[in-house]
């Protein structure tokens, strides 16, 4: 029953998806979870979320400003 998007933001406009998980070459977690946030969804990020503390804070300044939930996975 899965089908392939080869776009992820395709992805981000479906209103029946409530949450994603983000399990990307690392490079592309900042974009990915802006991206996600912006458009609504809850994030679930494989560790490292961001690759700059300046982009860390950014993240954590938008799930601070939305009535949305991230997590991060720990090992």
């Amino acid at each position: 029953g899965g089908k392939v998007i080869k776009d992820y933001r395709r992805l981000l406009e479906d209103k029946n998806i409530d949450y994603v998980l983000i399990a990307t070459p690392e490079h592309w977690h900042y974009q990915m979870t802006m991206d996600a946030l912006d458009a609504g969804k809850h994030v679930y990020c494989e560790k490292p979320m961001t690759q700059t503390p300046e982009q860390s804070k950014r993240v954590v300044a938008k799930v601070a400003a939305s009535k949305l939930k991230m997590q991060v996975g720990v090992q």
